[in-house]
């Protein structure tokens, strides 16, 4: 190809590229939305196919706000199960409505936990599109924003789970283009979703529209004479404060919430703990975990940390030309930064009122990286074409045809970078589903009375109330120390369970049994082995009854309840046995 048709070539490219037109009937812009959706769809289709990889996989965090939502499909389930109980009164309403109304047109939870991520990929990536369109109004730079929404939210189980989270992004980005778009009606609706659907994202919001009523302007900080501006931000913030209401006044049963002072005293919140909070390096704690502003989760995927360059590419527009089409409205981004920042410190000064920090942080801080990546990276590339075209229209040496090589090799190469990303990622999307491993257990105790409880210190405690649809003392995954009433019910229960099972009197497991009303029994094959006690950093949690437990054992004493097992087992499999307590009450007065 001679060197003149390479230059049309890359003049070409670079006008399409950098079309400047945010009217949803320009043909530059429905072209680009429709390529975002297409993407936005084989993303989702993508979560889907991972989704119904194989039978029993559960997103981690369904097993705890999505086990309960069966009672929709069938009110028989769960009866007085405090779990379950517990679970239901956290749930926002419009999270709860949906799964009600999914369930009322006959689509199972559990399924629709698994269909309900692919509709939010699919919706976010859209509302990206267009959010990115209102602050660079170039149709590319907003495909490359879905783009890297797509990818970020198929990294990370924050979609995937189908929790009162996966509407994060969604919402959040949802109003961004409602106050970009100066919408009074769709702002004040998408704050009222965002307090039925997940209710943190509020305070964010509230952040934005407040520190939109502020502006720079002519050298230093004022309030906006845009009257318009104030009666949405007025309004908006009004609102705010009415959906937040009913959480601020409502006094659940199950709590206070726990406070930093008795955080720091159990071994719940250290490392190891079943909600690891506290660290003990300083830069571990501020930047990672429940407790930091999550850095990490911000820059996935690696291609999000372009995002860096919009701090820079502004201050030399001779070089990067395109920074003139970027909008004013840009100013969101730094107040959504502000308002993120502001909250994540709130958060820690008023522990765990506001709940984790890292909820103020990570979410929101993807959100930034991922519509400031998607401008930079267009800004670059169009600088970089320029400089090839420039390169070969002075060409006359090998040096400028090196510069010209150069340039429009990177160019390909950060479009290539953005479109091929997740091959490089073993496994994507990163759906992060747990699997559960027993079919034949969950099938025996869903053949067993709705009402039945089941006690148990086994892993698959964890597996029980979703797959086999009964109810449990107590379990690990349900085991959240955050509001101190339901957890110290939960604690005394699991020390209660660890003394029943491992204690040689007859008497302590009598009294277990009558006292909660326990059904079952479920034992692991190595329940009565010491290392199956002293390797669960859970059940270490409770002392001094773990620690009793693993002496009974090194002693020598054998359980009551281990002298029921030949007697008393209803269900037998390699690693699981079932005992009925009927049996091992008739068996301990027997005895």
């Amino acid at each position: 190809m001679s060197q003149t048709r390479i230059v049309a070539l890359l003049k070409y490219l670079r006008h399409e590229l950098s079309i400047s037109a945010k009217h949803p009937t320009h043909p530059q812009v429905r072209n680009w939305f429709w390529v975002c959706v297409a993407f936005g769809i084989m993303y989702a289709v993508m979560g889907l196919e991972e989704a119904f990889r194989t039978p029993y996989l559960i997103p981690d965090d369904a097993r705890q706000h999505v086990f309960w939502t069966q009672q929709f499909a069938d009110r028989e389930l769960f009866p007085n199960d405090y779990i379950a109980s517990y679970y239901q009164s956290i749930a926002p309403a419009g999270y709860a409505l949906i799964y009600r109304a999914a369930a009322a047109i006959g689509i199972h939870p559990l399924l629709f936990n698994k269909l309900l991520p692919a509709a939010i990929i699919l919706l976010t990536s859209i509302a990206t599109f267009w959010t990115s369109l209102e602050l660079f109004p170039v149709p590319v730079a907003a495909f490359f924003a879905s783009l890297l929404m797509d990818q970020a939210v198929s990294i990370t189980d924050t979609v995937s789970a189908g929790t009162a989270k996966a509407f994060v992004y969604l919402v959040t980005v949802a109003l961004m283009y409602a106050w970009l778009r100066r919408s009074i009606w769709l702002s004040w609706l998408a704050i009222l979703l965002q307090g039925l659907l997940y209710p943190q994202a509020v305070l964010i919001s509230a952040g934005i529209l407040a520190l939109g009523l502020v502006e720079w302007r002519e050298g230093r900080l004022r309030l906006s004479g845009d009257r318009h501006l104030w009666k949405l931000s007025l309004g908006g913030l009004a609102i705010a404060v009415v959906v937040l209401l009913p959480y601020l006044l409502s006094s659940s049963g199950y709590g206070p919430t726990i406070s930093a002072a008795e955080a720091l005293t159990m071994p719940e919140f250290q490392s190891g703990g079943r909600v690891a909070f506290f660290r003990d390096d300083p830069a571990q704690f501020w930047l990672r975990g429940r407790s930091g502003i999550r850095i990490n989760s911000a820059l996935t995927p690696v291609t999000n940390a372009a995002g860096f360059l919009l701090l820079f590419l502004p201050g030399f527009p001779q070089q990067f030309p395109l920074v003139g089409a970027i909008d004013r409205g840009i100013g969101i981004l730094p107040r959504l930064f502000l308002s993120s920042a502001c909250w994540f410190l709130a958060a820690h000064a008023l522990l765990f009122a506001l709940y984790l920090p890292s909820r103020y942080s990570g979410h929101y801080l993807r959100i930034l990286f991922v519509l400031s990546a998607g401008i930079a990276l267009l800004i670059l590339i169009d600088a970089l074409l320029r400089w090839a075209i420039l390169a070969l229209d002075r060409a006359g040496s090998p040096q400028r045809a090196l510069e010209a090589a150069i340039a429009s090799t990177t160019a390909a190469a950060l479009v290539g970078l953005l479109l091929f990303y997740p091959l490089t990622i073993r496994g994507f999307p990163l759906t992060f589903l747990a699997q559960a491993q027993s079919p034949e257990l969950y099938s025996f105790l869903e053949s067993q009375p709705k009402d039945s409880l089941i006690a148990t210190l086994s892993h698959e405690s964890s597996y029980i109330p979703s797959f086999a649809r009964r109810s449990i003392l107590v379990g690990k995954e349900y085991a959240i120390p955050y509001q101190t009433g339901y957890y110290r019910e939960i604690r005394q229960r699991a020390k209660d369970t660890i003394a029943a099972q491992y204690s040689p009197n007859p008497q302590v497991v009598r009294e277990f049994i009558e006292r909660y009303g326990i059904t079952l029994w479920l034992l692991d094959r190595d329940a009565f082995q010491p290392q199956g006690i002293a390797s669960s950093r859970w059940v270490q949690q409770y002392q001094p009854e773990a620690a009793i437990a693993v002496e009974t054992l090194t002693s020598g004493q054998t359980p009551a309840l281990a002298k029921t097992l030949d007697r008393c087992s209803a269900f037998k499999s390699e690693n699981h046995r079932i005992l009925k307590s009927e049996c091992i009450l008739a068996a301990l007065e027997e005895s």
